[in-house]
């Protein structure tokens, strides 16, 4: 912990910036340090004893740590150990285009390779007007056969024949383009007047720091006079030798190893023991100070930023690859509580903001949240008359045939807790309806709506009674066959944490 700042400490300001993008722990401050630690290696730093007491400090009083996500800008990716070398598609076709990526050098954002080896993405750089942003990408995959011409091919020459359709397909046969369309505010500050969209992280730096600066003090007095005693006390067990040789170190002396103390290794360890321990309780102090503020909250806030994002793309595979796909999606994101309603009603005035955090705290209102996702896939005609393999036809070749596809599904939710009290807590009421609507050629194959209201009622803390109102457009929809409406009356208890 970083004691030059008299408010708050780089460390914590670092570790709130992690906290508030990557998740929130829960911690109880009352909890016990661990007692003891293995002796460490003659060559070991301070550095290193304060490091992981302090870390075994902070995780012997997480009660409900979440994981970080490991989050890439297209998605999150979790992947094993590879059994098998990756595909060299990816790599070779890389090598052979580079010459000409050369040239595009200016108009390209990034090129990469998948991790298996069988795809080659090319992003651009992304155009930004105002609070428009614009991103195109290209991806070049491994070209395959489709399942649907495998299957018309009598199957004891089926290798053979997949095996020669797959050398009459060039490496760039199989080309899928995307552009993504979202409204990204630039930048957001306490003196906005009109609102902000997005959840670009940068956008919100400068005012999460200003919110963090008009927090009150932060009281770590005691384990700031204590760690600055006890670096006295370890600087004095050097010789004077190293001392003088040292002090001008960054982070003297916890970058001394433990074999320039000499006779007084032993008690320098000790003393870094004890280090590492007061840097995790006043680590701990800030945070849980910080969280009785309300700061908590502004994950949810920042979390509840209006976003709206369209996506298209257009899938062209190679000529035994199966028929053209695109497709298209839009979603849109809000929720009552965010950013842009804690710098409206602030006014501008980031004290002010500190005391409406614990407000909505209170409130509990951060979860009330709007969301809608609509989605629209085509699939093509596909037809394949005969196969030729070296010139000769392919005896048993079933003709394809395949009709269009087309495919509409869309989600709506939105949830609010109301203000009446039941039992002196507030109900809340969830509203959802989704469907999907399926088409093959004109013919609708799928048509499937379902609604929903749901009023829960809170009977304590752990005993809740939702009642619900279910409308889908056909009977067979729900569990009432002979009815479109249906009413379900539930008790939900919460069983306490072990």
């Amino acid at each position: 912990m970083r004691l030059t700042h008299p408010h708050i400490s780089g460390r914590v300001i670092a570790a709130f910036l992690c906290v508030f993008f990557g998740g929130l722990a829960q911690i109880d401050a009352q909890a016990p340090l661990p007692a003891g630690t293995a002796s460490p290696a003659p060559e070991a730093v301070l550095s290193a004893t304060v490091g992981s007491i302090r870390d075994d400090a902070r995780a012997s009083i997480l009660t409900a740590a979440k994981q970080l996500q490991a989050v890439i800008k297209h998605g999150v990716v979790t992947s094993a150990n590879a059994t098998t070398a990756p595909d060299g598609y990816a790599s070779r076709v890389h090598a052979s285009i580079q010459d000409y990526l050369n040239f595009f050098s200016a108009a390209i954002n990034q090129v990469e390779e998948s991790a298996n080896g069988q795809s080659l993405i090319l992003r651009l750089n992304p155009v930004r007007t105002g609070i428009n942003r614009v991103g195109l990408s290209l991806t070049l995959t491994k070209p395959s056969v489709s399942s649907l011409v495998e299957q018309s091919v009598p199957e004891d020459a089926r290798a053979s024949v997949v095996g020669g359709l797959e050398k009459q397909q060039g490496d760039l046969d199989d080309t899928t383009f995307a552009v993504a369309y979202s409204f990204v505010t630039p930048k957001f500050e306490w003196t906005a007047t009109s609102p902000c969209f997005g959840r670009d992280p940068e956008t919100y730096r400068d005012l999460l720091s200003g919110l963090l600066m008009a927090a009150p003090d932060v009281d770590v007095r005691a384990e700031q006079i204590a760690l600055w005693q006890l670096k006295k006390t370890v600087i004095a067990l050097l010789p004077e030798s190293v001392r003088m040789a040292k002090v001008n170190e960054v982070d003297f002396p916890l970058t001394v190893p433990l074999t320039d103390f000499g006779a007084n290794a032993g008690v320098a360890f000790q003393l870094a023991t004890q280090w590492g321990q007061l840097e995790g309780r006043g680590t701990l102090k800030e945070q849980q100070f910080f969280t009785e503020l309300g700061f908590q909250t502004v994950e949810d806030l920042y979390d509840n930023q209006p976003q709206l994002s369209l996506v298209g793309s257009y899938h062209h595979p190679a000529r035994f690859g199966g028929p053209n796909e695109w497709s298209a999606n839009v979603e849109l994101q809000f929720g009552r509580y965010n950013i842009n309603r804690l710098v409206r009603e602030s006014r501008g005035n980031a004290a002010a903001a500190v005391q409406l955090l614990k407000t909505y705290q209170a409130a509990n209102d951060t979860a009330d949240k709007f969301v809608l996702v609509a989605t629209y896939k085509h699939r093509e005609a596909y037809a394949v008359a005969t196969l030729d393999i070296g010139g000769s036809p392919v005896t048993g070749f079933t003709p394809i045939d395949a009709a269009s596809y087309s495919e509409l599904s869309a989600r709506l939710q939105w949830g609010m807790k109301l203000h009446q009290l039941v039992f002196a807590s507030r109900p809340r009421v969830d509203v959802t309806l989704e469907g999907i609507r399926t088409l093959e050629n004109t013919t609708v194959t799928k048509n499937r709506w379902v609604g929903s209201v749901t009023l829960t009622m809170p009977v304590n803390d752990a005993i809740s009674v939702p009642l619900s109102l279910t409308y889908a457009n056909k009977t067979e929809y729900l569990d009432q066959k002979d009815r479109r409406l249906s009413a379900h009356l539930g008790f939900s208890y919460r069983l306490p944490g072990l």
